[in-house]
């Protein structure tokens, strides 16, 4: 397999409101809508982080809508480092040995206040 992030079990769930019906249970919200959420709460987000934690695969358009709505978002530049660790609240993510993850900046985005 080579150099692959490996991801191999969820510890902390993120949480996801269903609504049970009669005969079966609907999911009230969503992948995007459990993005948007965490985001309003005050989370910073990265696109490794919604792809992999939410399943969202088109970040942009989750802060298209946001921005839509009146919200400012704001972004700064951070390591991958800083992001694993982050991510591994949630999930355990093991980078490649050989990636220098203290050196690639990626970008986080959050809602301001």
């Amino acid at each position: 397999m080579g150099n692959v992030f490996k991801i191999s079990k969820i510890t902390k769930r993120v949480s996801i409101s269903t609504k049970e019906t009669k005969n079966s249970k609907t999911v009230k919200y969503g992948a995007v809508t459990a993005l948007k959420d965490h985001m309003l709460r005050g989370n910073k987000v990265s696109r490794i982080e919604s792809l992999v934690i939410f399943g969202v695969q088109n970040f942009t358009a989750v802060l298209s809508i946001l921005k839509k709505d009146k919200f400012i978002i704001k972004k700064q530049p951070v390591t991958m480092a800083k992001i694993i660790r982050r991510m591994n609240e949630y999930c355990n993510c093991t980078p490649p040995k050989n990636l220098p993850t203290k050196e690639i900046t990626m970008h986080e985005w959050w809602v301001s206040k």
